[in-house]
């Protein structure tokens, strides 16, 4: 047991039940030098930022299916209720939130209410979804679980995506994919609160580091 004022360990491995391993890791000062420049600790803690932490759960074996409501939302203890434990409950998909920012195809009308909260891209779940636009159609992937089950997920993170500026010219298109701007009804670009907020949350972290 850690007693009050000891250092915090740069790696922790715990075993949470048969099958389950909680992964913990921490950078702190002098992380460079705690593991081998070849081990899989180095290389995660290499990927951090200082004073930063980070936990996953591994799951050996397991057994994978898609749970949820047939609409994009939920409250989670109401999608697992009834789930034998123990099982790891993970978010997954996309739904429609923000109908009138987006619309059915670069010429068409917004999405608009009727398709609030449906899910995008094919899911098992029910036939209500929102076919993946083109622009999206290299990301956004139906995934199938261990049972059959399907959902349409975004690309995965184990690489870094390049990502380029957001840039009026390339709105509704493959290349201004990412830049989560639309048009709307009157043809003027209307910029996302999405990506407002994670315009502001950079600018926020950088004050923070400072």
């Amino acid at each position: 047991m850690a007693t009050k004022g000891a250092p915090r360990p740069f790696y922790r491995k715990i075993e949470l039940a048969s099958g389950y391993v909680h992964h913990r890791f921490y950078r702190g000062v002098g992380w460079e030098s705690a593991y081998p420049a070849d081990t899989p600790q180095h290389a995660v803690l290499n990927a951090m930022h200082d004073d930063g932490a980070y936990s996953l759960i591994q799951v050996i074996n397991g057994q994978t299916r898609v749970v949820g409501p047939v609409k994009g939302v939920e409250n989670p203890v109401n999608i697992i209720t009834g789930i034998r434990p123990p099982f790891v409950a993970v978010t997954g998909g996309f739904y429609v939130h923000y109908p009138n920012l987006f619309r059915e195809s670069a010429t068409g009308p917004a999405l608009g209410r009727r398709l609030y909260l449906q899910p995008v891209g094919y899911t098992s779940l029910t036939s209500n979804f929102v076919p993946v636009d083109p622009a999206y159609s290299d990301d956004l992937i139906p995934r199938t679980m261990g049972d059959g089950s399907v959902f349409t997920a975004g690309p995965s993170l184990v690489q870094p995506m390049n990502l380029p500026q957001p840039h009026f010219t390339r709105i509704n298109s493959a290349a201004g994919k990412h830049t989560y701007f639309a048009k709307d009804d009157a043809g003027r670009e209307i910029p996302s609160p999405l990506y407002a907020s994670f315009k502001d949350w950079d600018l926020r972290y950088n004050e923070l580091k400072r």
